[in-house]
């Protein structure tokens, strides 16, 4: 056993996920978002990853081996990040209540990093002042 390893299993920390085909950065990205979807739960926070033209077997098989607890949706043919103009991956965009836009990031973001979830938590709405989501004109 690598000393690495040993310190992460005397620290109670998980096994590391099997090598990954995808690459390092792709293993790290949801490893973070899933660090994040940890340490927001119970907050008013959802994380929804898209993942962008690729196969749904491919996408399958890569989180069997890096698990993550929030929703990854497909984009097959790219119709979601041409509609929100994403010209780079990875690229996220943090929304408020209201599904406005509010944060943009393109390329790597460390999300459990204490900065990032600082800034986070101010986009959170504060006790009294959450409004629901907009109704649709004409909803009943």
């Amino acid at each position: 056993m690598a000393v690495g390893q040993a310190a992460r299993r005397a620290a109670g920390a998980a096994k590391p996920a099997r090598q990954c085909r995808a690459g390092a950065f792709l293993c790290h990205l949801v490893t973070s978002l899933q660090k994040l979807a940890t340490a927001t739960r119970g907050k008013p926070v959802a994380i929804v990853a898209v993942d962008v033209a690729e196969v749904d077997l491919r996408v399958r098989a890569f989180f069997d081996k890096v698990p993550a607890d929030f929703a990854v949706l497909l984009d097959r043919d790219r119709a979601v990040t041409k509609a929100w103009q994403v010209s780079a991956l990875p690229t996220t965009f943090v929304l408020d209540a209201e599904l406005a836009p509010r944060l943009f990031v393109e390329g790597d973001l460390d999300w459990s990093h204490a900065e990032t979830l600082t800034t986070l938590e101010s986009l959170y709405p504060t006790a009294g002042q959450h409004k629901p989501p907009r109704e649709q004109a004409g909803a009943q």
